[in-house]
Parts: structure tokens; sequence; C-alpha cells
């Protein structure tokens, strides 16, 4: 048990910082002063900020991930992105950056030599991110709050002014592929709906059993959606890149569809024709007598011809409206307004960080006063600080002195 007058480590420091209470209040009070003069002097920061979200779009607007893609080959978005993510991705492109500095001065304001170096600046002024919503929120900070507003401001024109551009390219590329098709498709369906009428009168009294029947029907089907897929495939390509999700689908649908043709004609059936047959089994072709061969290669043209007609006439529609559409891509929820609050510096905090630093300085400070005036001159710690002391005090008197050689 210990003696209860024996003085206790705790006691001993709080007596220490008693007895050096004005260093550690000098100390504080300097330091804490020091932070609250500083925050006034330090520039105030604004922030302003907007919340977008995309509006509601058709199949046919999928030309904004493609021309993405196109625009930016460096940026890799692996499989089908949302339409939030495609915007943060055109927010945050290096296009966008370069007109939202051009149309606001900023390379002059940051004093930047190169477009570069205000480019680095902006992204660190600025930022776009997506929450779990998908709405997506802008924020730029400068020391004037109007400056802060419009360039966010310019943030969402820009967005918006690409988006338009994107669907009036894809309409205007679609629109052009689809009339050149039609024609061609035009052309193609009036030889064969004539040869298919030479047949017929040709052959007046020529029948066909039911099975061949059915297997003209399937294969005319088949091809069909094949040419379609194939011109939907050609039309992605005139704006979509080779890597582009939708473009591989329809790839490998077109694959499909060639390898149950190739089943039909041959009686071969692979993996992908009982599939695409709904499971009915067909005589192939190719076991057909000549002239029912021959009839069932007009009727098939004839049929797949007219179906691949009747859908570019609904392509081309579709391209039109897509090219004319003026309509917003995306909804601005909050707009970008002037800050009427600074963002930093926060001098409340600053203050009370100065003033903890000041109270741990002002302590440490009291025992290191402590330490020299309680321990003996003599001991080897205090000869060793004097010399550490002496050091230091020598290093200053040779700047000093080598501060006023050189202004001499």
């Amino acid at each position: 048990m210990t003696d209860g007058t024996a003085p206790r480590p705790l006691l001993e420091y709080l007596l220490v910082i008693v007895k050096w209470r004005k260093v550690v209040a000098l100390n504080f009070l300097a330091v804490t002063v020091g932070a609250a003069v500083l925050s006034f002097v330090v520039p105030s920061w604004y922030t302003s900020r907007a919340s977008l979200i995309p509006t509601e779009s058709g199949g046919a607007d999928i030309g904004l991930y493609s021309l993405l893609e196109t625009s930016f080959p460096l940026l890799s978005i692996p499989g089908i992105t949302t339409a939030s993510e495609d915007m943060v991705a055109i927010l945050t492109s290096r296009r966008v950056a370069e007109e939202v500095i051009e149309e606001n001065g900023l390379k002059e304001l940051y004093r930047a030599r190169t477009m570069d170096q205000a480019v680095k600046v902006l992204d660190k002024r600025s930022g776009v991110d997506v929450d779990e919503n998908g709405v997506v929120r802008v924020r730029a900070e400068a020391r004037d709050p109007e400056l802060a507003a419009a360039i966010v401001q310019s943030f969402v024109d820009a967005l918006e002014r690409y988006n338009g551009e994107v669907r009036s390219t894809t309409g205007r590329k679609t629109r052009e592929f689809v009339e050149t098709r039609i024609a061609e498709a035009l052309s193609t369906l009036g030889s064969a709906e004539e040869a298919l009428a030479a047949f017929q009168r040709t052959h007046a009294s020529f029948e066909i059993d039911e099975q061949a029947k059915a297997a003209i029907e399937a294969m005319a089907d088949i091809e069909s959606q094949a040419a379609t897929a194939e011109i939907k495939l050609s039309m992605l390509r005139t704006y979509a890149s080779p890597n582009h999700p939708e473009v591989r689908r329809l790839e490998n649908e077109v694959r499909r569809y060639r390898e149950a043709l190739a089943a039909v004609r041959t009686g071969e059936t692979g993996e992908t024709a009982p599939d695409l047959l709904n499971g009915i089994v067909l005589a192939p072709l190719s076991t057909m007598p000549a002239l029912a061969l021959e009839y069932a290669r007009l009727r098939r043209d004839v049929e797949v011809l007219n179906n691949v007609y009747l859908f570019l006439v609904q392509e081309l529609e579709t391209a039109k409206i897509q090219e004319a559409k003026d309509t917003p891509t995306l909804q601005v929820l909050d707009a970008p307004v002037p800050a009427q609050l600074r963002t930093r510096p926060i001098r409340k905090v600053m203050v009370a960080v100065g003033g903890l630093i000041g109270l741990v300085v002002g302590v440490l400070l009291a025992f290191v006063m402590e330490f020299l005036a309680t321990s003996d001159p003599a001991s080897a710690t205090r000869r060793n600080l004097d010399a550490i002391v002496g050091a230091l005090r020598g290093d200053l008197a040779r700047l000093r002195g080598g501060g006023g050689a050189r202004s001499g």
C-alpha cells in the first residue's frame, strides 16, 4: 500500500503546467489569435452545385454510348453502361473541360500557360459523381460565387449540346443509310416478284407438298430475320465502334441465323436450328426435286425482300423522328445558383484547431522549461541539450550573416 502523502505522477504533471501557466496561456492565445487572423486573410471559396437526371428515351437512342466510344476511343467502359454513367463519362471528358474553360476564361484566371494546366486545375476545383438513385451531381468552386455557378452551368450546357449532336448525327446517318437500302430493296423486290410470276405462268399446274411448303416458310422466316439483323448491324456500324456490346450481340445473332439456314438446306441439324425452328423437323431442301427447289428459292426471295422492305420503311420513320428530335436529353433537378455561404475556410474550425495546437505546444514548452530549470547543469543530458541549443544558435547566426552578406 502506497503512502498517501507521496506525490502522484499525474499531480506532478498538473503542478508543472500550473507553474508555467503563463507560458501555456500566452502560447495558446498567440496561436489562437494567429489562426483567427489567418482565417480572415485566407481567400474565401464558394461552391455551386447542380443535380441532373437523364430523360427517358427509346431504344433508338443507343447512339449516345456508341458515339461516346467513337469520340473518346481511350475511354473503356466494359459492358453496357447506364445513362447516368454515360453522362458522367461525358462531363469528365477533356472535350467538355476545354469548352468550360474557353467559355468562362478560366485559362487566364488560373494563370495557366497551356490548356493542359488549365484542365488539371479545373479537375481539382470541380467534380462529377452519381448517387445510388442515378442522379448526377456536378459541383465547382471558385472565389467568386457567380463564377462558380457559371462554371457548373457551362458543364450542363456542354452536356446538353453534346447529347443533341449525338441524336442528330445518329438520326441523320441512319436515315441516309436506310434510304439507300430502301431503293435497293425495291429494285430487288420487283425483280424477284417478276421472276416468281414468270415461273407460275410457265408451270401453272405445278403443286408442292405440305412438307416442302413448311420448309420454304421456315427458311423464308429465318432468312428474313437474318436480313433484318444484318441491316441493323450495318446501321449500327455507321456510328458505333467494333467493340460496342450491341455490335457484338448482332454479330452473334446473324451467325446463329446463318447456321440455322445451313441446317435447313442440308438437313444437318446443329445446335442453333432446333431453337430457331421451335423444334420442327424439316426435310432438307437439297432433297427436293429441281422444279420444287426453284419454286422454293423464288418464293423465299419474294417473302424475304418484302419483309426487309417493310422493316426498312419502319426504320426510316424512326430515323426521321430521331433526327428531328429536339426534346431535352436531361432534366435539371437543382439548377446551379451562386452560393451565399462560403465553403472554405471554416473560421470556427480553424480557430479551434489553432487553439488546440497552441495548447499542446504550450504544455510541451512548460515541460521543457521545467526541465531546464530543475536539471543539473553538469548532467550529461543537460550538457547535450545545451550543445544542441548552442549549435542551433550558431546556425542561425551564420544564416543571418550570410543573408546580410548577400544583400550587401
